[in-house]
């Protein structure tokens, strides 16, 4: 009913600026458009600055943790791919040479790169486990701020 009447006073177009004007001094202003029930409040905020700080030091703590987790990963990753790829590529030459005095060589080459696919898959593996159990603390963490509310 509202927006009927300030239709017929400002048209269509004034409504419009108005919802814009009104959605920017929510935004600046920092009201909620959830009001009190805003899914995204973490407890941490103007109101309980310390709550946010420590909050904070969890997630630098953890953003260390998975950088930490990424260079000691990340190498080791890039390496076996390199490898795998050098495997693939030498494979490739080989069956297309068509020869049979390549038979062995390309079985070896399939072994090495089948080796080099289990460890590539291996030291994902470990890296995941790794940011689980990063995840893990940086949720004890939260819950334990949460708790000494």
């Amino acid at each position: 009913m509202c927006l009927n009447l300030i239709k017929k006073l400002m048209g269509t177009s004034g409504v419009i600026l108005t919802l814009l004007l009104a959605c920017c001094v929510m935004i600046f202003s920092g009201t909620s458009v959830y009001g009190a029930n805003n899914p995204f409040d973490d407890g941490g905020s103007i109101a309980n600055p310390a709550i946010s700080a420590e909050k904070w030091k969890c997630q630098q703590d953890y953003n260390k943790e998975i950088d930490c987790i990424n260079d000691k990963y990340g190498p080791l990753l890039a390496d076996k791919k390199t490898e795998i790829q050098r495997y693939t590529t030498q494979i490739e030459k080989l069956e297309s040479s068509k020869l049979a005095i390549h038979g062995k060589a390309t079985q070896e080459a399939l072994e090495k790169r089948t080796k080099a696919m289990n460890e590539f898959e291996q030291i994902k593996r470990k890296r995941i486990e790794e940011q689980n159990k990063a995840k893990t603390k940086l949720k004890e963490c939260f819950d334990k701020i949460k708790k000494g509310k």
